[in-house]
């Protein structure tokens, strides 16, 4: 007769005799594989559902800055993290960092925005989860350009030098008989001045002087003007200037050129990559000192960053 048997949730019958002393194995795992048992599987792949994304928070950011958002909406996938990036036509996507799933409904992220001001205006919004279904949000994120007001440094005794580095040095004077000192920074009948006070012959001088200036709030600057002069020299093509902002030379020349020109006035105006922080250095030098002038300065008159 048979025997009935109890097998993961299924009841079977084995017909037939059983001799004394023996058992009947039955092997499980090769009754399913061939298809005999069928029971629930541990881990189950349901069908992906598509994501709808309902709103963005905040939905705007600033050229340049990092932005955290929280996008909120139905069947955010899990387990592997969806992709998610702002697009614009005729713009690159901007992919979306440090993406972290909250919830089937909420999803934290941080978008990199570019400098450029051509990156400015509406973005599309689009995610899609790992499983392949995809949604977009049209124009619900926007790029702005905030433009700082226009701030003025001037060399006055009222601001001087305040917060300012400098540094002041000759180089290559090697075994020659001579000296160089450091003239400055000093206010001069309201203007600044500072360089090198050098008796050495044929050595190098540089003077620079710098200052991080920050603008308010999420606000940026990409323009620098300098008006100052430069103190002559006999030999104009080994005199120079170079400005920098955030580290890159915007402006270099020698006097023979104008600006900065040989002890005339000059206005020099140039644009950088737009910064909510700037620190602009200013420097200037004589290649090779000549004997019939012993001072190398820079007049600074003001500086203007908008």
């Amino acid at each position: 007769m048979g025997f009935p048997h109890v097998l993961k949730g299924k009841l079977l019958t084995v017909t037939g005799s059983l001799l004394s002393g023996c058992i009947a194995i039955l092997l499980i795992s090769a009754i399913v594989s061939a298809g005999c048992l069928s029971g629930p599987a541990d881990h189950q792949n349901l069908p992906s559902q598509a994501p709808a994304s309902s709103a963005i928070v905040p939905t705007s950011g600033s050229t340049g800055l990092l932005v955290p958002v929280t996008i909120t909406g139905t069947n955010f996938s899990y387990g592997v993290s969806p992709s998610i990036w702002l697009a614009k036509p005729g713009e690159a996507d901007i992919p979306a960092q440090d993406i972290v799933v909250i919830s089937p409904s909420r999803i934290r992220c941080v978008f990199a925005l570019p400098t450029a001001s051509s990156s400015t205006g509406q973005w599309d919004v689009h995610l899609q989860n790992a499983g392949g279904g995809s949604a977009q949000k049209i124009g619900v994120f926007t790029i702005l350009d905030e433009k700082a007001l226009p701030f003025v440094w001037n060399w006055s005794n009222e601001n001087g030098w305040d917060g300012w580095q400098h540094t002041s040095a000759c180089s290559d004077s090697g075994t020659r008989t001579g000296s160089c000192l450091e003239h400055g920074p000093v206010i001069v009948s309201g203007h600044g001045e500072y360089g090198s006070m050098v008796t050495y012959d044929r050595v190098s001088t540089r003077s620079s002087v710098s200052k991080t200036f920050t603008a308010p709030g999420s606000t940026r600057w990409s323009s620098v003007t300098f008006r100052g002069v430069l103190s002559p020299s006999s030999v104009p093509r080994l005199r120079w200037l170079s400005i920098d902002a955030n580290g890159v030379n915007v402006f270099s020349a020698n006097a023979t050129m104008s600006p900065p020109g040989n002890g005339q006035p000059f206005t020099i105006v140039r644009s950088f990559a737009p910064a909510n922080s700037v620190t602009i250095q200013i420097s200037a030098g004589q290649d090779l000192t000549v004997r019939d002038t012993t001072q190398y300065t820079l007049q600074f008159d003001s500086l203007t960053l908008s």
